[in-house]
């Protein structure tokens, strides 16, 4: 008899530290939780170097942004098991 247990659980993620409006920072961080490691991606006008997350807080350094308003950037974790979470809408914020 054996058994064996699948991971159908999507990482939960949400936002912890939102970037500061407006900056003059082309390249702010924010910091968001997730309660499983796995893969980052990036959607809308942000991107960043950082691809993988922590259980726990993750701050990440977005890559460099113009001047401008930034309603669109998104955030997804995908665990080990292809599990993905729901997209994280970041907080809108300026760079000026």
């Amino acid at each position: 008899n054996s058994s064996s247990t699948t991971d159908t659980t999507a990482p939960v993620i949400a936002e912890v530290t939102f970037v500061t409006t407006p900056t003059n920072d082309t390249t702010p961080t924010y910091t968001f939780s997730s309660t499983e490691a796995g893969a980052i991606t990036y959607g809308g006008n942000c991107t960043s170097s950082t691809t993988s997350a922590t259980a726990d807080n993750n701050t990440i350094t977005f890559n460099s942004l113009a001047d401008g308003i930034y309603s669109n950037c998104k955030i997804s974790v995908t665990d080990n098991a292809s599990n993905t979470s729901d997209n994280l809408s970041v907080s809108s914020f300026t760079i000026d």
